[in-house]
């Protein structure tokens, strides 16, 4: 109450706070689930084309098919959708959300961990003289995925301030986790080989 006896304005609460946090969390894992599908059907496209022999039949038409439109109709989305998130991010709010932070570590965390799992088969299967092109075209599609937004990560402007360090350190405990496991699986292939050569130097 004034001093006019006119009640004083009390201050609301913003408008569309919690309309935004909704908005927000629907259109990041709207294009989470885009750019993985987008990703799928590039790297099924890209097994056919380094498949040796006859590319178009391996999985049939149907495969073809689905991954055409895994590539096309999820790729076109996913560029327009990111087109609009990425505008938005020009406004101080759209950083500071706790979706846009949540996006770009899920889907860095995500690639870094398909990425390398699919080239490590690769490598491992080259190693047996056995080519795996769908390995491959998996780990070279989700590895640019994963430059892509480790590049939004790192952005000078448009980085999210929530959650920024959450990236590196879980892409730094997988990558201890892959160093160590490859550390034991080196001591156990060089045991083995030394366990098989004893008998025969006897």
């Amino acid at each position: 109450m004034t001093t006019t006896g006119v009640p004083a304005p009390t201050s609301a609460p913003s408008p569309g706070s919690a309309q935004g946090t909704v908005r927000r969390l629907i259109v990041y894992t709207l294009l989470f689930a885009l750019v993985a599908i987008a990703a799928s059907g590039v790297s099924g496209l890209l097994t056919r084309l380094f498949e040796v022999g006859d590319p178009l039949a391996l999985g049939g038409n149907s495969g073809l098919a689905l991954s055409l439109a895994f590539a096309l109709i999820g790729g076109t989305l996913a560029a327009v959708l990111w087109w609009v998130v990425w505008r938005r991010l020009a406004e101080e709010s759209e950083r500071r959300s706790l979706a846009w932070g949540l996006y770009v570590t899920a889907m860095y965390t995500v690639s870094l961990i398909v990425a390398t799992s699919a080239l490590v088969g690769t490598a491992t299967a080259l190693l047996v003289a056995r080519w795996s092109p769908g390995d491959f075209a998996v780990g070279a599609v989700w590895a640019l995925v994963w430059v892509w937004h480790r590049a939004m990560w790192r952005h000078s402007v448009k980085h999210p301030t929530r959650l920024g360090t959450v990236p590196a350190v879980l892409g730094s405990v997988y990558g201890l986790v892959i160093g160590v496991a490859g550390g034991v699986n080196a001591l156990g292939a060089l045991f083995d080989a030394a366990i098989r050569e004893a008998p025969a130097q006897s």
